[in-house]
């Protein structure tokens, strides 16, 4: 036990223990347990007397014994919001009270106190926490002065930690014995960043959800990435201008091993006040309060006032070799571009600082000057596409991608180009995590090994030369990669049928279905297997979709007709009517659900419904056949499209769209959306016959074999394939 106690404070120790003679003693007494890095106690596994005529038991089978419990750190954090609010603190006062319960942690007699919970008086551990707060092992050094008053002032001004609450969870001592036990551990142990996962989580309960701000806080384990990417090393200068409560400076520590060498390397920059108190805190509780952090913006421009800190000429003096940034989104001042520039600034000829930003960067159309700018003075390295989900839980949830600039080399060559879409999580239980234990060290390995050697992978990677001449294309992946058919599965043609049979019910197209059997109706969808049809992609050839106007050979299957310029119905001036349908049209949006319809209006005289019979394509990429007349809603980006051709029938319309709404699901985003030159890029695989000509015949049966799977009632399914004949 005493060497575990000596290597505890590097290492987390399995540590085995026996007591006994052999030659004297008839039984032993054996030990065995883990004492985690950083922590004052062990846990005990096995504490058992082993009698002489009995083996040890091999390594193996202690380590089976040995079992780390998933640490729920959303369900602790919601536990704590609880609690706090029945004493009155406010959601962004919650985060900076737990940090300094965490620094107040750090005093021997403190923690004592909590862990054997002894208090004379409930109303005597605010006095107490101050108290903790001014040891040397907490803020005790003169340089903490100011983030010591932030906190001292932040207990003094909540009279309610004064009253002994009647429910005891809700008390103080309560709060400080679940945040030593549940989540100081949590710092050396757990290799996310702790603070900015409790800020991130308080700020999903505040209004706005600091979308104001244009706060979107990095995941930890992309910010790991973010220093495998680099490959940082113990002698690199990292910066980060926007660095918020400081996940990439967390990570960075936590990824060099000699901590004390490297610690002074870390310079950080934010300038919003609570956010920098928490920034300060979190390096503090990472051993590094030494660390470089200004409390200032990082342009010096605009500062006019007395006292704020004229921050680049300090920065220009360093030389920096590896920076980070995640800039603010959607600021009236400064694009994300100009932020991605203004780091660059900082970066020594030659090295790296890698960036993950809003897609609309990458994609074109916005902050031209500064994207001419970034390619004739930086390099860009590489792009990849991030998961559409990455941000979930934020009101906003920006699509984003990882840019990595070498800094102060004019760009020329190839970029390389990913998309990184599936990073081993998914959404459960309303919450982002990995799909089972290991997925994003295996992912993150795969991702590193192909970035390395800038491998070519057909749908996943390729390369692109772009020039400063023609910076407004797109460095989007999505943009030069094509779309793999083959992923496109049965059961989403059956959900595309799903949908449009929905929205025929709700034209009331099928005469016999009244409103109120619509539940049942869709209650018997949900509950029906499809059928394995085959779908044999590999086979089926590749065709335009869409007939270039100014191509003399007309290759193609559909003509496009762009959305009306007049802005008659918007989504927001529709009135929907659902008593009297016959009187009404169809509203069709960019959504990607109920066959793209938010309502139906009343015919107006100033606009033509278009004709239906034709397949619509949203901004988004949502393809839907439309059986009906119908209006477009008009939106500044994203236009719907109409899709129209001779040869299109009902059947062909389902087949085609369900096809491509699936094929393209993970090919449009809000970085990427329809307009004519992308259209004109369109491909489809279709099966063909012999003669190399799409077979509609098959697509047409294999509608109405899928259509005949669905358990609905006789007589409704065959009104609807009389529909089909």
């Amino acid at each position: 036990m005493y060497y575990a106690k000596y290597f505890k404070e590097s290492y987390t120790v399995l540590f085995l223990a026996v007591t006994g003679e052999a030659e004297k003693e008839e039984e032993w007494i054996t030990s065995f347990g883990i004492w985690k890095q950083g922590l004052k106690d062990h846990k005990q596994v096995i504490d058992k007397i082993i009698t002489k005529k009995e083996e040890f038991l091999p390594w193996q089978s202690y380590f089976e014994r040995l079992k780390e419990e998933k640490v729920d750190l959303r369900s602790i954090t919601k536990d704590l919001h609880n609690r706090l609010r029945v004493i009155k603190f406010g959601n962004k006062a919650k985060p900076l009270f737990i940090g300094a319960c965490l620094l107040a942690l750090r005093d021997d007699d403190f923690w004592q106190k909590v862990s054997d919970v002894n208090f004379d008086k409930e109303e005597d551990i605010p006095n107490l926490l101050k108290n903790a707060l001014n040891s040397k092992k907490s803020l005790g050094i003169k340089g903490y002065l100011p983030l010591k008053k932030k906190l001292q002032e932040l207990i003094d001004s909540n009279s309610h930690l004064l009253i002994k609450q009647k429910k005891k969870e809700h008390r103080l001592s309560s709060i400080l014995k679940k945040i030593q036990e549940e989540v100081y551990p949590l710092l050396k142990t757990y290799n996310t960043d702790i603070i900015s996962e409790f800020y991130y989580e308080f700020l999903r309960y505040s209004p706005g959800d600091g979308k104001g701000l244009g706060i979107v806080l990095t995941p930890s384990h992309i910010a790991e990435l973010f220093c495998d990417l680099i490959d940082l090393k113990s002698d690199d200068k990292v910066l980060d201008i926007c660095c918020g409560t400081g996940t990439f400076l967390v990570m960075a520590l936590n990824k060099i091993a000699k901590k004390e060498d490297f610690k002074d390397n870390l310079y950080g920059v934010e300038s919003d006040d609570e956010i920098f108190h928490l920034l300060w805190m979190n390096m503090i509780l990472h051993g590094d309060g030494s660390s470089h952090i200004f409390q200032t913006s990082c342009f010096d421009e605009n500062k006019k006032s007395e006292g704020q800190i004229v921050i680049e000429p300090i920065l220009e003096k360093v030389g920096f070799t590896a920076g980070f940034l995640n800039p603010p989104y959607s600021q009236h001042d400064y694009s994300e571009a100009k932020f991605i520039l203004h780091l660059l600034k900082f970066i020594e000829k030659g090295r790296e600082a890698v960036v993950i930003t809003h897609m609309k960067v990458a994609r074109g159309g916005t902050s031209e000057k500064e994207r001419k700018e970034l390619l004739e003075n930086h390099t860009l390295k590489a792009v990849m596409t991030m998961p559409s989900d990455l941000f979930y839980g934020t009101q906003s949830q920006p699509p984003t991608v990882i840019m990595v600039w070498v800094a102060k080399k004019p760009h020329q060559g190839e970029t390389w180009l990913a998309s990184w879409k599936d990073d081993g999580y998914e959404i459960k239980d309303n919450k982002r995590e990995e799909k089972e234990k290991g997925s994003w060290l295996k992912t993150k390995k795969q991702w590193l090994e192909n970035y390395k050697k800038t491998k070519k992978e057909e749908y996943i990677s390729t390369s692109q030369v772009f020039t400063s001449e023609q910076s407004e294309n797109s460095w989007l992946p999505e943009f030069y990669l094509p779309v793999d058919f083959s992923k496109v599965k049965e059961e989403q043609f059956m959900e595309s049928i799903r949908d449009y049979l929905g929205y025929i019910m709700a034209v009331n197209k099928v005469s016999d279905v009244s409103s109120t059997s619509l539940p049942k109706l869709f209650e018997e969808l949900e509950s029906s297997p499809p059928k394995n049809f085959s779908l044999n992609v590999e086979e089926w050839k590749e065709f335009q979709l869409i007939i270039n106007y100014n191509d003399t050979d007309k290759k193609g299957l559909f003509y496009a007709e762009p959305a009306p310029k007049e802005d008659h119905f918007r989504t927001k001036n529709a009135k929907p009517h659902f008593q009297n349908l016959k009187q009404t049209i169809p509203l069709i949006s960019n959504s990607g659900k109920n066959n793209g319809c938010v309502g139906f209006v009343e015919k107006n005289i100033l606009e033509m419904p278009a004709k239906g019979g034709c397949i619509t394509l949203g901004g988004f990429g949502a393809f839907f056949y439309q059986p009906i007349d119908f209006y477009r809603t008009y939106a500044q980006d994203g236009n719907v499209w109409v899709l129209r051709a001779d040869w299109l029938n009902e059947k062909r319309g389902l087949f085609l769209a369900s096809l491509l709404t699936n094929a393209y699901a993970e090919k449009f985003h809000y970085g990427y959306r329809t307009n004519k030159k992308v259209i004109n890029d369109l491909k489809v695989k279709l099966p063909v016959k012999e003669n190399q000509e799409p077979d509609w015949e098959f697509m047409e049966k294999y509608i109405k074999q899928a259509i005949s799977t669905l358990s609905l009632s006789l007589s409704l399914k065959i009104q609807f394939l009389q529909r089909l004949i």
